[in-house]
């Protein structure tokens, strides 16, 4: 899916991913002398462009990154709203991520060289610890925690080289509030999982998950729901590598043990201890991992992916380039050009012909060299020079037209001396008119003649005239736009316009995408109309190099959105697993007095209080609230979609009370003195209230 589209500055290329909250574009910037560079721009999905929270999380990932300055890390370039999108220029690095590379090796049934699983991780503990220990400009501990890391969050490069990025929900550790659940449920820390605040110990967990699963090929805590996966990893002990793959060099698993540690205390202290248990094990057992091995793998399992990015960029760079300078050479001296060309003029000219601009320029133009070019010749210049500077002979062009004047002007008989002192009438002034179509390629003609030029181009029209501009392209239906350049004000000619394809032409660009869904009774929509349902779903008459946008939805699962481009007539096959649908609810759970152990389902979650616990909606939780010396309080709650559940459990005594002494039967205290009894007044009973009917108790109480 090629885009050849205009970025601001930029060129987009070809569409590399797609989260929930941007989507991330190759890009090229061009510059002078052929500077040419690939970018990665990640971009604020447009939905989210008017919501504060996702605009500030978006920006703050790119403050992260443009203060990240390490071989391990994604680069962040720049961060700007171009063209109306919150935009982050980014490094481009060619590779896959982690998960791509152990799911093409599982395919294939093979499995991650164990020395170079622990390289991988190696490397991105170093990068990691950068990141956690990485200072603003002013020098202020940004304290960064990634939240996130996951093999989807690392890259491999064809250059072997090992990235970790994305931090989209990256928190500093002393932030306040930072408990709410955030990153992939299967890598989260025990501590992240119970709403914890967490530090870099959290992301050290994390990398040691993705340790196991490469050296295991499998998952360690993924399970069919979220809830499940949480309590896997808060409950289950991780099983030892070395039991799940023959030949696994037992002294790995104590690495792995202790990154895997349930408690905080017992893990590296940072990702850099875990960065140097790896490299000296590597070390001491004499396993030197290069870069240039890690490559080869990435080359040998994703080569056809590797060449058609490749052929996408060739392709963006062989398509017409844009030019943004106007030569102009009306004062130019002749006669010193036509000392220095050494090129054959009669050759040249008969090789272009007797009509072509560069003739006509020669023929017409007889007059000395101090004289200026009139507005037909400098039309005629600058139409071939635009010519010639995509075919990458403006010298030669320049020089042999330079040598066509002079000496069409030494040919031409003297006019007589009255005559010669006659002013030149000056031409009309010229306008540089930047032309687009969508697509791109369309050819253009001015008042019906052919200019020899593609969109998108620049062509130099005759101030404050009248012309039709032309634009057709095959299979699209032609179009006329009239204009009329001003020469008072030549930056505000511009013209774009959206070509319509012709559906009665056999050239017509329409092309089809088939969609396989799993569960197979998904729904269809494509760019706001049902396609259909039912597995698969061919959805044809799709019009090429333009964005489609397409949507899958069931009841009970997520609904996809996503676009798609398609640049050739070939039927596109889109495979697509929706995953059930977790609509999340929050808990807040305060005691009096506080500092009170809180279980959820049997589960120790923390102690009071604790806010906005998000757990999965539309189930039953138990909540128990235990502290010594008080009763056991015990409530059972559906979790309701969107809901904010406040339970406070009142467990009958004071913080600072000791456990209390049961009293005797008779009523007396416990010093054994009798009880001075109080007179109280008799409190007036009130009616009770007439309760409402629920349809369904929120609470239940459970009795032992």
């Amino acid at each position: 899916m090629i885009f050849n589209k205009r970025f601001g500055r930029y060129t987009l290329v070809k569409k590399l991913a797609m989260g929930g909250m941007a989507e991330v574009y190759l890009g090229l910037k061009r510059g002078p002398d052929r500077f040419e560079k690939l970018v990665a721009l990640k971009m604020l999905h447009t939905h989210l462009a008017d919501d504060p929270a996702h605009v500030e999380m978006f920006y703050r990932e790119a403050r992260l990154g443009g203060v990240f300055d390490h071989p391990n890390l994604i680069r962040v370039f720049d961060a700007d709203v171009i063209d109306s999108r919150h935009a982050m220029l980014m490094e481009f690095v060619p590779g896959q991520t982690v998960e791509a590379l152990a799911t093409r090796l599982r395919e294939r049934g093979e499995s991650l060289p164990a020395p170079m699983a622990l390289a991988i991780v190696s490397d991105a503990a170093n990068g990691l610890h950068h990141a956690h220990t990485a200072r603003d400009l002013d020098g202020t501990a940004l304290n960064v925690v990634h939240r996130d890391i996951s093999p989807q969050n690392i890259l491999v490069g064809h250059d072997g080289s090992v990235r970790v990025f994305d931090f989209g929900v990256a928190v500093a550790s002393t932030a306040s509030g930072q408990g709410q659940l955030a990153g992939k449920t299967a890598y989260m820390s025990p501590e992240q999982c119970r709403g914890k605040n967490v530090d870099a110990r959290s992301d050290v967990f994390a990398l040691g998950i993705v340790l196991h699963e490469l050296l295991c090929g499998q998952p360690l805590f993924k399970r069919e729901n979220h809830i499940k996966s949480i309590r896997a990893i808060t409950e289950e002990d991780a099983p030892a590598p070395s039991t799940l793959r023959e030949g696994l060099d037992p002294a790995i698993d104590a690495i792995v043990s202790k990154a895997l540690s349930r408690e905080v205390a017992d893990r590296y202290a940072s990702a850099w201890e875990l960065h140097v248990a790896l490299a000296d094990y590597l070390a001491h057992h004499e396993l030197v991992v290069h870069e240039r091995e890690v490559a080869a793998l990435v080359d040998s399992q994703f080569k056809a992916e590797n060449e058609e990015i490749s052929a996408v960029v060739q392709k963006i760079l062989l398509a017409p380039e844009q030019s943004d300078a106007t030569i102009d050479l009306s004062t130019f001296d002749l006669k010193a050009a036509a000392k220095q060309a050494d090129v054959g003029i009669q050759t040249r000219l008969e090789s272009d012909g007797g009509d072509s601009p560069l003739a006509k320029a020669a023929s017409e133009s007889l007059r000395p060299a101090s004289a200026p070019l009139d507005g037909v010749a400098n039309a005629a210049l600058m139409d071939q020079l635009s010519r010639a500077r995509r075919r990458g002979t403006l010298l030669t062009v320049v020089a042999l037209f330079a040598v066509a004047l002079a000496l069409a002007a030494w040919l031409r008989p003297r006019p007589p001396a009255m005559e010669a002192a006659a002013p030149v009438a000056a031409g009309p002034s010229l306008v540089e008119v930047p032309v687009e179509s969508i697509p791109p390629g369309a050819t253009i003609t001015v008042d019906g003649v052919d200019r020899g030029e593609r969109t998108p181009a620049r062509i130099l029209l005759a101030g404050d005239q009248s012309v039709v501009l032309g634009l057709s392209l095959d299979g699209y239906v032609s179009q006329q736009v009239p204009l009329t350049p001003s020469a008072s004000n030549p930056t505000a000619a511009r013209v774009t316009a959206e070509l319509q394809i012709d559906p009665d032409s056999a050239l017509a660009p329409i092309g089809a995408v088939r969609i396989v869904v799993n569960p197979p009774d998904a729904e269809v929509f494509v760019d706001g109309d049902r396609a259909g349902a039912g597995s698969p779903v061919l959805v044809e008459g799709l019009v090429l190099n333009r964005e489609h946008q397409l949507r899958v939805a069931k009841q009970g699962y997520e609904t996809l959105h996503f676009p798609v481009t398609l640049d050739n007539a070939d039927i596109l096959e889109i495979q697509l697993d929706l995953a059930e649908a977790v609509e999340l609810g929050t808990v807040t759970i305060t005691s009096r007095p506080p500092r009170a152990e809180v279980f959820i389902n049997g589960d120790r979650v923390g102690e009071t209080p604790i806010e906005r616990l998000e757990l999965p909606a539309n189930q039953t939780y138990t909540v128990e609230v235990r502290r010594a010396g008080a009763p056991r309080w015990r409530r059972a709650i559906v979790l309701r979609a969107g809901a904010d559940e406040t339970l406070l459990a009142d467990l009958g005594v004071r913080d600072d009370a000791a456990e209390p002494t049961a009293a005797p039967a008779t009523g007396e205290p416990a010093t054994g003195r009798p009880a001075t009894p109080t007179a109280e007044p008799t409190p007036t009973p009130e009616p009770e209230p007439v309760p409402e009917p629920e349809p369904e108790p929120r609470y239940q109480l459970l009795t032992d």
